[in-house]
């Protein structure tokens, strides 16, 4: 959904994508496993050869340790859903705007937040660049460039993600 105030200079926009689930009926094999393993290390002496028989019998005490059991049971997965509200506000004849993109993943019951500011130049119908700087994963400091072109008959993209901010 996009709303235009202010004479068509700021444009505000949310969308929800990905809602629902997805039910898993035919072809299922739940394998739920449990069980517990302490890696203490492995000995082994340079000049011999039981390197192999230690790393074997490591994984063979994890196999026994684990226990699980199959089942053939239909469940449904729940999607990422994801809800996205944003503004962008235009100077000199929409060839700047600015950009604020919230955008909030709903994940095994747990919300993860991003945040995205972003600088627009539109100076010629067929050339933009756009800077952005975004706090993603609970930390600032990603930051990204972008480069489009239309060139009949090609629309050409030069992009940049996780820039880094500092050496």
């Amino acid at each position: 959904v996009t709303y235009k105030l202010l004479d068509n200079r700021l444009m505000l926009s949310a969308s929800i994508l990905d809602l629902g689930f997805i039910s898993w009926k035919k072809g299922v094999a739940n394998l739920p496993a449990q069980g517990h393993y302490s890696f203490e290390g492995i000995d082994f002496d340079i000049n011999d050869d039981d390197l192999e028989q230690s790393i074997k019998d490591n994984f063979e005490s994890i196999e026994d340790s684990l226990h699980y059991t199959t089942t053939f049971n239909k469940y449904k997965t729940g999607l990422s859903t994801k809800a996205l509200l944003g503004a962008e506000y235009s100077i000199r004849d929409e060839k700047i705007t600015f950009g604020l993109l919230s955008k909030r993943t709903f994940l095994n019951r747990r919300i993860y937040q991003e945040i995205t500011t972003s600088v627009n130049f539109l100076p010629i119908d067929w050339f933009n660049a756009t800077l952005s700087y975004s706090w993603l994963n609970g930390r600032f400091g990603n930051c990204s460039i972008g480069l489009g072109g239309l060139m009949r008959p090609f629309n050409m993209y030069l992009a940049a993600d996780y820039c880094p901010v500092n050496y």
